[in-house]
């Protein structure tokens, strides 16, 4: 950048600006549940880490009643924040016992 005053004087100086990158984020689960069980997922890839279920920590228990999306913003120690998402389907466990089929 260069700046010239009123009287003609100027000064020039650089300042180079690096991109960071955005933090890789990744969630670890198991892709479906069955009804009634209990899970973890867990994100990698930050310093901070925001669930849309409202959760702040890496790792959070699960036990959802329907199939459902569940997503993570992670902000690493720059400031940069970047998002996974992961689907947990609802399994039916279907039993076969005496002739009928039940779950």
């Amino acid at each position: 950048m260069t700046v010239t005053d009123s009287n003609g004087c100027t000064n020039s100086t650089n300042k180079t600006l690096n991109e960071l990158p955005l933090p890789i984020v990744s969630i670890t689960g198991p892709d479906g549940i069955c009804v009634g069980g209990t899970t973890t997922f867990t994100a990698t890839g930050g310093g901070s880490y925001l669930w849309n279920t409202g959760q702040t920590s890496a790792s959070i228990s699960l036990n959802p009643s329907v199939t459902t999306t569940y997503s993570v913003t992670v902000t690493d120690t720059n400031g940069c924040s970047n998002n996974a998402n992961k689907t947990l389907n609802e399994v039916i466990y279907w039993e076969y016992r005496s002739d009928q089929w039940f779950h």
